[in-house]
């Protein structure tokens, strides 16, 4: 039998089965693709998702207390074994869940996670710790031991707390080779003549302390004359430092509005040198801002660097109402719109769903393209595009996934790639989490009646649930 050549038997089936597309659920998460996670009294929310090596999911997000004598908020954290169970391993409850209190009063919402790679889980998000939510907040990093307990190694108790500049709110973090921190979002600051909002960025050694020599020890702000405000980070290492001269560089991506502009909102990217200062060299003097075509408001969410360097990034354009759309562009390297990407020749992407669409996150697609996921009318959605930016027919419908069951709200949908070519998906109400095939089980050949099966893409496992269905991932 040649290489790429394998015979799977399993029961006689039909001939010309139907098998398993990218872009469907995976059956073997939870029995139906999906699964929340209930924290008791509290009113649970997830805002980002991390694939373990291992393939265990970690979801983050908060808990809301909605009583009359309690309306404080605190960290969740989430893990899910690979069949969707919550893993009764973490947490000090041992059933898979996780609460931090930030303080009595504190109103609390994390935003970001990385697992690091001795295991270890970094949260990051804002607080208030007066009852006030827009102009007292502070960063907020907590770290956990693999098994869900505080990390007492971190900043002497697990948590640390950053005030960049006025009040300060973290949207996403990343995480460096050498184990230090990046955090951004935004630094909000009301004076006489109104509100000043920049990106607001920071860096911790991998004790939680801060990075000195980063920025103006270890913080700094982002201000290129209007209201900027961050929301995703990614850092460039693609190639070797030899071979890629951004090599280490931060990318930072967000929305950019003027209140004198009749507040119209554009993507928003800068990139920083290593050191925390402005790297020149992209776009504009370090910034590249455009707004979508005949669309008032734009808004970059989420972010990616893809293996050649290149830059996507996804987000929201529309006049903010129901016509809303998942936007993408892309930038070369050096920060200029990539021409090569869509189908328009100047390097951006609107995609409707009919609603009021809203993408959130990216990720690179087992085939080579891009997975975008987002809300359609606050409902799960996905998009999937080839490798440049054309919607790709054989995912989903058409290029498209929409779950009308799955509620993500307000909040973000974020996506993360696991293990056998699949993607994992969550955010929203109820600490939803979605798994989906990345990849299509493509059968050439019919199914024999001796019971086989001939594929032509390398070993894969398989499970039988009925005659009728079967769940299989490449």
């Amino acid at each position: 039998m040649s290489a790429n050549r394998t015979i799977v038997n399993w029961e006689p089936l039909e001939s010309r089965q139907l098998l398993s597309v990218a872009g469907t659920l995976d059956t073997s998460f939870n029995y139906d693709g999906k699964a929340t996670v209930n924290f008791g009294q509290s009113i649970g929310f997830a805002t980002d998702v991390a694939v373990q090596a291992d393939g265990k999911t970690i979801v983050v997000g908060g808990t809301n207390q909605n009583k009359p004598d309690n309306y404080r908020k605190d960290f969740a954290v989430a893990r899910f074994n690979r069949d969707g169970t919550l893993d009764p391993t973490f947490g000090p409850k041992h059933n898979g869940r996780v609460l931090t209190q930030l303080g009595d009063f504190a109103q609390a919402n994390s935003k970001g996670v990385v697992v690091q790679p001795d295991g270890r889980i970094v949260v990051a998000g804002y607080a208030s710790f007066d009852g006030f939510t827009v102009q007292h907040n502070e960063f907020v990093l907590v770290r956990y031991l693999p098994d869900g307990t505080l990390d007492r190694s971190f900043d002497g108790d697990g948590m640390t707390h950053i005030r960049v500049r006025d009040s300060s709110s973290a949207s996403d973090l990343a995480l460096q080779k050498d184990g230090k921190i990046i955090v951004v979002g935004r630094d909000y600051s009301l004076g006489m003549f109104g509100s000043d909002e920049n990106f607001a960025v920071a860096r911790l050694n991998p004790d939680g302390s801060l990075d000195r020599s980063f920025g103006n020890n270890g913080k700094r702000l982002v201000a290129f004359g209007d209201n900027e405000e961050a929301s995703a980070v990614a850092i460039d290492y693609t190639g070797t430092a030899a071979s890629n001269p951004n090599y280490g560089k931060i990318v930072i991506a967000g929305k950019r509005y003027n209140e004198d502009d009749n507040y119209r909102e554009y993507f928003d990217v800068v990139r920083l040198n290593g050191n925390g200062a402005i790297d020149r060299s992209f776009g504009s003097g370090g910034e590249r801002a455009h707004s979508f075509v005949n669309h008032k408001f734009s808004g970059a969410e989420g972010l990616l660097i893809q293996r050649d360097g290149r830059i996507v990034v996804v987000g929201v354009t529309g006049d903010a109402g129901p016509s809303d759309q998942f936007a993408l562009a892309r930038y070369t390297p050096d920060g200029n719109l990539d021409p090569t990407f869509g189908s328009a020749g100047n390097g951006m992407v609107e995609t409707g769903f009919g609603g009021d669409d809203h993408a959130y996150d990216v990720i690179q697609s087992a085939a080579g393209g891009l997975i975008v996921g987002g809300n359609v009318d606050r409902h799960y959605a996905l998009a999937g595009y080839n490798a440049n930016g054309v919607l790709d027919a054989n995912f989903g419908d058409h290029g498209r996934v929409q779950l009308n069951d799955v509620i993500g709200g307000l909040t973000p949908v974020k996506l993360a790639s696991a293990p056998d070519r699949k993607l994992v998906m969550a955010g929203g109400r109820d600490f939803a989490a979605a798994r989906f095939f990345d990849f299509p089980l493509q059968r050439v050949g019919d199914i024999f009646t001796n019971g086989g099966v001939i594929v032509t893409t390398g070993t894969f496992s398989a499970r039988m649930f009925s005659s009728k269905l079967i769940d299989a991932l490449l």
